[in-house]
């Protein structure tokens, strides 16, 4: 029979639902209303468009109506088949439960006005009677029934809806992990029995917990908040979750492309040149704009009469009129030269400084020609400077850069560059005779090097390094002069000789 369910449920009215686990064998086809005592306001009833449940898993269902600002506290009335039929015993129990609370007196008489009649009530206990029940129910052989109640009687059939005998021997309701219950919305698009063009439809299909076998299936119209048989499928179309007119993918792709287009034509920020810029115009009915330029209005566009008909300096009065900033940044005639180069000064004083240093840079460099050496400017030759020509008492003298014929001891001058091999072989850098030119022999090479007669060798040259040199003085006798290098050696030297 319906009862008030006064306990065996929990109230979550920030996710909008209630949990029914604590009922022994719930089933939400037994479930027909729910108030909130405190709101006074319906928040569940089964077959009304608005106030079913959007989702139901296992004995957790999810109402469609918002109860997202209700307490989780607050009494709520919940009226519940429990599979029973009302017997006395049955109402014994509710006159129990309820006797600490509902105190009914003479007092209270006679009803209120707009109370209702006892036919009324008559009227409404008929209609709860007379409404179908369907209940699952099992037996010991494992095997599900359908307890189907109109009005009080009582039919029985199976999770297919074919009539059956009742459950056997362990006859009772089913209780086990629940039932799953799955609804999809569509939307009529055309009139048949039991719906119109435009009307919701949802269909519910409920399935056990356990086997997966078919418990329930039909069809109800939202719309109308009624029940109906099963619609033809040229009849209907899926329900879209988005609202009608609402932006699909495909709108949404067409946006992001008209945007990534306007970006791509949008340069960054700063100053571009002309080919990187967005193009403007100025309206062709635009009114002269005013522009303050260093405290000074002027109003744009210029027209022609204020501008010199030619080029070229002219009087004051064919002039355009141009005023200096007030903060003195150009500066005055009489201001001082500046004493550094980022000091704050004005702009005439920079240009003074500057004057000054080319000034004392003009007095440092020399007229043209040859001059002492106290009025000559100093320079450096490159510590990487190639071969240069040198003249000297007459004879140019080019530093070698091949090997020469060996330079006879004489009076004139020349140069050589002798490779010298590696390994202990002596190598021949000048010839026998008599030296009437000084005579420089260095080593040009990369390796040491040791320099004596021509029976040189390491142990009895004279050793010397990469870049060193000996200088010969002129009127001495010299013999023939060789060089060697180390046994160890495995790169050739290099001797050059230089006589002037």
């Amino acid at each position: 029979m319906k009862l008030p369910l006064l306990s065996g449920y929990t109230f979550a009215p920030a996710t909008r639902s209630i949990d029914f686990s604590a009922t022994g064998g719930f089933d939400v086809r037994r479930l027909y209303a729910v108030i909130n005592l405190a709101s006074n306001v319906l928040i569940y009833a089964a077959g009304k468009g608005g106030y079913g449940y959007a989702s139901a898993s296992g004995a957790v269902l999810t109402l469609e109506y918002d109860t997202e600002t209700m307490g989780a506290s607050d009494a709520l009335f919940v009226l519940y088949e429990d599979g029973a039929s009302a017997t006395n015993g049955k109402l014994e129990e509710l006159r129990a439960l309820l006797a600490g609370t509902l105190q009914v007196s003479a007092s209270s008489l006679p009803l209120p006005a707009g109370a209702a009649a006892d036919a009324t009530l008559q009227l409404i206990l008929t209609a709860l009677r007379a409404q179908r029940v369907e209940t699952i129910w099992t037996d010991d052989t494992g095997v599900r029934f359908i307890r189907v109640d109109i009005g009080g009687t009582i039919v029985w059939t199976d999770v297919a809806g074919n009539a059956t005998s009742a459950p056997g021997a362990g006859a009772r309701p089913d209780s086990d992990s629940g039932t799953v219950v799955s609804r999809s919305t569509y939307r009529a698009t055309a009139s048949a029995a039991g719906f119109a063009i435009g009307d919701v439809l949802d269909h519910i299909v409920v399935t056990d917990g356990d086997a997966g076998d078919l418990v329930s299936n039909f069809w109800v119209n939202v719309t109308a908040g009624t029940k109906i048989a099963a619609p033809s499928a040229s009849a209907i179309t899926p329900q879209s979750p988005l609202a009608d007119g609402a932006s699909t993918a495909a709108k949404q792709d067409t946006g992001n492309a008209s945007l990534a287009s306007v970006d791509a034509k949008l340069p960054t920020l700063g100053r571009k040149p002309m080919a990187a810029s967005v193009p403007v115009v100025v309206a062709s009915d635009q009114a002269p704009l005013s522009v303050s330029l260093d405290g000074s209005t002027v109003s744009l566009p210029v027209t022609a009469a204020q501008l010199p008909a030619t080029l070229g300096q002219k009087a004051s009065a064919q002039s355009v009129s141009v005023a200096l900033s007030s903060d003195g940044s150009v500066g005055a005639p009489a201001d001082a030269a500046a004493t550094s180069d980022a000091g704050t000064f004005s702009l005439l004083a920079f240009v003074k400084r500057g004057l000054a240093n080319w000034t004392t840079l003009l007095a440092r460099i020399p007229t043209s020609g040859q001059k002492a050496m106290a009025n000559s400017l100093p320079v450096a030759i490159a510590s990487d400077q190639g071969q240069v020509p040198i003249s000297v008492v007459g004879f140019t003298v080019q530093l070698p850069t091949a090997v020469n014929s060996l330079p006879s001891v004489g009076a004139s001058p020349g140069t050589a560059q002798v490779s010298v091999p590696a390994g202990a072989t002596p190598a021949a850098i000048l010839a026998t005779g008599r030296s009437d030119l000084q005579t420089i022999i260095k080593n040009t090479g990369t390796v040491k090097a040791y320099i004596g007669g021509s029976t040189v060798a390491p142990g009895n040259g004279f050793p010397l390094a990469p870049g060193e040199q000996i200088v010969m003085d002129t009127k001495i006798a010299l013999g023939a002069i060789s060089a060697i290098l180390d046994t160890s050696q495995t790169t050739a030297g290099q001797i050059s000789v230089f006589r002037f």
